[in-house]
């Protein structure tokens, strides 16, 4: 399961730190954060279960950083905003056969 977080981590140098201290912490994650987007995304991915997501937020307001948790129905927004991108790409779909 994937669980994304809006956080107020603007730093790279803190998001590394942070990425480092929570593979630490939670070994069986895998996080990364995207601070080109709007919302400073945080990422954290556990492919044999649920993340616990209190426990992240919890992880990074004791260093001194907030967190929430994206709701589902902005994911879906995003994966259909990705895929009807390029399915409406002109230049995508201009390809001639061989």
């Amino acid at each position: 399961m994937i669980e994304v977080f809006k956080t107020d981590v603007t730093n790279c140098d803190d998001a590394k730190w942070l990425i480092d201290q929570l593979h630490k912490t939670f070994d069986h994650y895998l996080a990364n954060f995207d601070l080109e987007d709007c919302d400073s995304i945080l990422r954290v991915e556990y492919s044999n279960g649920i993340v616990d997501a209190e426990a992240i937020i919890n992880f990074l307001a004791e260093r001194g950083f907030y967190a929430e948790v994206l709701p589902d129905d902005f994911q879906s927004a995003i994966n259909f905003d990705t895929h009807f991108s390029v399915v409406q790409n002109p230049n995508l779909s201009d390809f001639s056969e061989k």
